[in-house]
């Protein structure tokens, strides 16, 4: 399937916002699938156009495949960038009727969080990735996971519901 995601947000004074600020916000995601296998790659884009954002309108990075080896929204900033690939192959028969399907998968991700635009760089890019199990369950996915990031950042997951 596919995902795409294309926001522009206008706070403005005259409307009640404490101060003008505008912001826009780009996801594409697009999942491959040849039998068994499943490749899903994932790009987000997103920055202030202008004004200064209060600290509940920054973007977040962090959690299980954004930069997986963060806690969720561990990082925050006013421009955020994430690219990512993520790799499942499916356990189970996908032919049996009365199956559970259960999946491994891992990712490869590389995004970063910047408060201002000229700190944006490919040297300042954090690599991460993560390694998980998977089942989709009569609640909804089930994801098992760790993941780690550049700087000896890791952690462990238990997801429960749909991740994008």
């Amino acid at each position: 399937g596919n995902y795409i995601n294309f926001s522009y947000r206008d706070f403005l004074t005259e409307l009640g916002a404490d101060q003008d600020f505008r912001r826009l916000n780009l996801e594409l995601t697009h999942a491959y699938t040849w039998g068994k296998y499943s490749l899903i790659p994932r790009f987000r884009l997103a920055g202030k156009l202008s004004g200064e954002p209060n600290i509940h309108n920054l973007f977040v990075l962090g959690g299980f495949l954004n930069l997986s080896g963060y806690q969720a929204g561990e990082l925050s900033g006013q421009y955020a960038a994430l690219g990512e690939i993520i790799y499942m192959y499916r356990l189970t028969d996908t032919s049996a009727a009365f199956t559970t399907p259960i999946f491994v998968g891992g990712s490869f991700e590389v995004g970063g969080i910047w408060n201002d635009y000229r700190d944006i760089s490919l040297d300042s890019l954090i690599p991460a990735g993560s390694l998980f199990v998977g089942a989709d369950t009569l609640l909804g996915p089930l994801y098992l996971g760790a993941g780690y990031a550049e700087g000896g950042n890791a952690s462990l997951y238990m997801m429960l519901g749909k991740l994008f």
